[in-house]
């Protein structure tokens, strides 16, 4: 059976994330290093770097803009913060996911129809570590 997303909660730096629409992490990847040499049969590769990718929230922006979401602004020289999330319910069956991000951009957009939301978008800056 699915996990399902209700019940998934985020934190940044100890702090819960609410008003959540959407969380996404995506674009982990390495770099591939060609290594052949002029003698060599076929190509030979290895990996470069990690890139842990980004994160992306969707969230309800509230109408009192000051704290929560508010805080959760880029700020240049600032330090990576942990960031934990709990996918599916609270009643015991979840995954998480645990890393360190830096807060990179953060937006504000409002529809016809639509409540007023911002996205949140984090760099990963080390390994995700799942967990259930």
């Amino acid at each position: 059976m699915a996990l399902s997303s209700y019940g998934s909660t985020v934190s940044i730096g100890g702090s819960a994330v609410s008003e959540l629409v959407s969380i996404s992490i995506g674009g982990s990847s390495v770099a591939e290093i060609d290594v052949s040499t002029i003698d060599s049969a076929t190509k030979s590769f290895t990996t470069g770097i990690e890139d842990g990718g980004t994160l992306t929230l969707e969230v309800f922006t509230p109408a009192n803009y000051t704290g929560g979401i508010a805080t959760l602004a880029p700020t240049a020289g600032a330090a990576d913060a942990e960031v934990i999330i709990n996918f599916g319910s609270t009643g015991g069956e979840y995954i998480t996911a645990t890393f360190d991000a830096l807060i990179v951009s953060h937006s504000i957009a409002a529809a016809m129809d639509s409540g007023v939301r911002s996205t949140v978008t984090l760099k990963l800056v080390s390994t995700i570590t799942w967990s259930n």
